[in-house]
């Protein structure tokens, strides 16, 4: 008895289902994440640039080379 292509159909969704679903959640994680760190450094930024250097400053500065590598 041949199996129709329906079957098919629904064999190939149980299984690539879950595995699609895992993959769009990782990188939606890994984009998430990217944006908050570049969030971070742009606020630190902000919130400190009108005091003399110090310590939160200088992060954000070593930071920017790090999490906007690749984007210019």
């Amino acid at each position: 008895m041949p199996i129709s292509n329906e079957t098919w159909a629904i064999v190939a969704a149980t299984g690539l289902g879950p595995v699609l679903a895992v993959t769009i959640t990782l990188w939606r994680e890994k984009t998430s994440a990217i944006f908050n760190r570049r969030l971070h450094v742009f606020r630190t930024l902000m919130a400190t640039r009108r005091m003399p250097i110090s310590n939160e400053y200088a992060g954000a500065i070593n930071l920017i080379e790090v999490d906007y590598a690749g984007t210019g």
